[in-house]
């Protein structure tokens, strides 16, 4: 009865080894491990967004009038953003009439970005 068992035992293992490799390859032909079937990337980077996305954004936006004004407008605009603690601050455009005072605020600040390029201090001279 004993040689029974243990035949019985590595019949078993035989059978859940091969469904286990015939399930793997039964996924893996089905497309469950392709990358190009983006399902699995789609939900790893909604998760990954979700956690690097800032709530304290700001994205200046002007008229096309006020583009070339000075620090008149832009260093009064950028001072009073800032003092809202938000941890970005989008321009759509760039302050070009805006003074070395305006840029250098930018660069201390390390949260103003212009064109989604931050400003750097090579910015302006």
């Amino acid at each position: 009865m004993s040689i029974y068992k243990n035949t019985s035992r590595k019949f078993s293992a035989i059978v859940i080894g091969l469904s286990l490799v015939l399930m793997i390859w039964g996924a893996s032909v089905g497309g469950v491990f392709n990358s190009s079937n983006g399902f699995l990337s789609n939900i790893l980077m909604q998760v990954n967004l979700r956690s690097s996305i800032s709530e304290k954004i700001m994205i200046v936006e002007a008229e096309h009038s006020l583009l070339n004004k000075g620090d008149e407008v832009w260093l009064a605009v950028l001072q009073n953003i800032l003092s809202y603690d938000v941890r970005q601050v989008v321009f759509t455009f760039v302050p070009e009439q805006a003074s070395d005072e305006f840029y250098q605020l930018a660069r201390d600040s390390k949260n103003l970005n212009s064109y989604n390029k931050c400003i750097t201090s090579e910015s302006n001279g």
